[in-house]
C-alpha cells in the first residue's frame, strides 16, 4: 500500500455504528477469525518461499528484495512534482460510504469523493493542479 494511501480507511470515515454494522458483516464471514493475519506472511517465510521456488540464495534474496523496496519507494515518488497521490478505489463499500448517515459529521461524500468538511481537500482520490 503506498504511503499515501495510508489512514484512509473505511473506519477512518465510518460513524461508530456504520463500522460496527460492516465489522460484525465480515466477522460473521469469516467464522470471526481475521482475514488478514490468515492472509498475511512475514518476511522469513517470504524469503524461505522465494528461495526453494527460485532456487537462489538468502543473499540473492535480500538483493532482490531490497530492489523491490527501492522500486516500490520509486513509483511513490514522482522525480518532478513530489509524492504521487493515488487514487482511493472504495470498491464495493462506495456504496455504503455513499449512504446518507454513514460518514461522521466531518466528511461528506461528493461524486465519488470522501471531502473534508470545512476544507476544500478531497480525500481517497487524486487533486487536480488546479486545487
Amino acid at each position: 500500500m503506498p504511503s499515501t494511501a495510508w489512514l484512509h480507511s473505511l473506519y477512518t470515515y465510518l460513524t461508530t455504528k456504520a463500522w460496527n454494522t460492516l465489522r460484525k458483516q465480515v466477522l460473521e464471514e469469516y467464522n470471526y477469525q481475521c482475514a488478514m493475519e490468515r492472509g498475511s506472511i512475514t518476511q522469513d517465510v517470504l524469503a524461505e518461499h522465494v528461495m526453494r521456488v527460485n532456487g537462489c540464495s538468502h543473499q540473492e534474496f535480500d538483493e532482490y528484495y531490497q530492489k523491490c523496496r527501492e522500486e516500490r519507494m520509486r513509483r511513490e515518488i514522482d522525480d518532478t512534482r513530489g509524492p504521487v497521490i493515488w487514487e482511493q478505489d472504495w470498491g464495493e463499500y462506495a456504496s455504503l460510504l455513499a449512504q446518507e448517515g454513514n460518514l461522521k459529521q466531518r466528511y461528506q461524500w461528493y461524486n465519488g469523493y470522501i471531502v473534508s468538511v470545512g476544507s476544500r481537500k478531497r480525500l481517497g482520490k487524486p487533486r487536480s493542479q488546479t486545487d
